[in-house]
């Protein structure tokens, strides 16, 4: 390590990728699904293609994104210590409480009988809402403790 260089664990490189790729592919999507509906109401837009692959890309860019990072700047190893599993056993918790309690907006759309353009969307939103605030959760914890 270098002389003022923080040392970043193999777990630590792995949710600062998962972040950005969450983020990237979540904002993507958004972007197309406005481009598609081309000022006119939103639940007319073309949506499922779009959001399969932005599960898609996302799921690839967090493996690939992974692997770069490890061959551009690899790590002491890729086995988890302690610190390691109960951060992400915190970060995952959290992840879990943002998922119960946001699971109410799809649920209370699906007793409405909203469309399924917002019921499909208010899920994805949650799922990378809550991606985002766990692996967030686990990357402070990371620089600042428990």
């Amino acid at each position: 390590m270098r002389d003022g260089a923080v040392a970043v664990s193999y777990e630590e490189r792995g949710a600062w990728v998962y972040l950005v790729a969450v983020v990237a592919t979540f904002a993507g999507y958004v972007a197309v699904v406005l481009g598609r509906a081309g000022g006119g109401a939103l639940a007319d837009a073309d949506y499922v293609a779009p959001l399969l692959w932005s599960l898609g890309i996302s799921i690839a860019v967090t493996i690939v994104g992974r692997t770069v990072v490890e061959i551009v700047r690899p790590g002491d190893g890729t086995t988890a210590d302690v610190r390691d599993k109960e951060i992400a056993r915190s970060g995952d918790y959290v992840t879990g409480m943002v998922v119960g309690f946001g699971v109410l907006l799809p649920l209370a759309l699906a007793l409405i009988e909203a469309d399924y353009f917002w019921i499909a969307n208010s899920i994805y939103a949650v799922s990378a809402l809550a991606a985002v605030v766990g692996t967030a959760v686990k990357l402070v914890m990371y620089r600042r403790g428990f």
